[in-house]
């Protein structure tokens, strides 16, 4: 298991126990296979690793990862990027949507966070995207997952979040990101 990971793990079980246990097992290599093929390149191995570790949580649970932001099962991720195809070829989000993108973590407003497996925005490949569907603008967060995941489990170290997911000090938690990746968010516009 991936050091970060493990971290999330074990903050998780000692932390936040109920949302850990709600978490689906992982899911097989199969999957993980299908969801790279349908984004047209190779998955970061952090991102395979995490899907593997869990399979995000069930569909219609209310609990979140990260403020309002849960974990996505490959099946969501499957069908997000089926929904987001859609609309591309029908024009609807044709400059909206990125080739390449793979959400992982999604809110009930269909909003994703996604790994960008092809750098775009002239930025680099595996920088994570934040894709609003009402938002003309993309944020680029993150330069990784790794940088995502490091910055996320850091943060639940460091006794930002309460138990409920949400930050105790959303400005705290805003600073603590940007001392850790200056110059993110990185803004793009359509």
């Amino acid at each position: 298991m991936h050091p970060l990971i493990a971290r999330l793990d074990q903050w998780l079980q000692a932390n936040r126990p109920a949302y850990h246990a709600h978490l689906q097992p992982g899911a097989s290599s199969d999957v993980i296979d299908e969801i790279a093929r349908r984004a047209g390149g190779e998955l970061p191995a952090l991102l395979r690793e995490l899907l593997a570790w869990r399979d995000g949580q069930p569909d219609d649970s209310d609990d979140h990862l990260e403020y309002l932001w849960s974990l996505m099962s490959t099946r969501a991720v499957l069908g997000a990027l089926d929904d987001m195809a859609w609309l591309v070829e029908n024009d609807d989000f044709g400059d909206l949507w990125g080739d390449g993108w793979v959400p992982f973590l999604g809110n009930i407003y269909g909003d994703h966070l996604c790994v960008d497996t092809v750098g775009g925005f002239g930025g680099e490949p595996g920088q994570i995207i934040e894709f609003k569907a009402d938002d003309h603008y993309r944020y680029i967060r993150y330069p990784s997952i790794e940088a995502w995941l490091e910055t996320l489990v850091s943060a639940f170290e460091a006794g930002l979040f309460g138990d409920d997911s949400k930050p105790d000090d959303r400005e705290a938690r805003e600073a603590f990101v940007t001392r850790r990746h200056p110059g993110y968010p990185i803004a793009k516009s359509y």
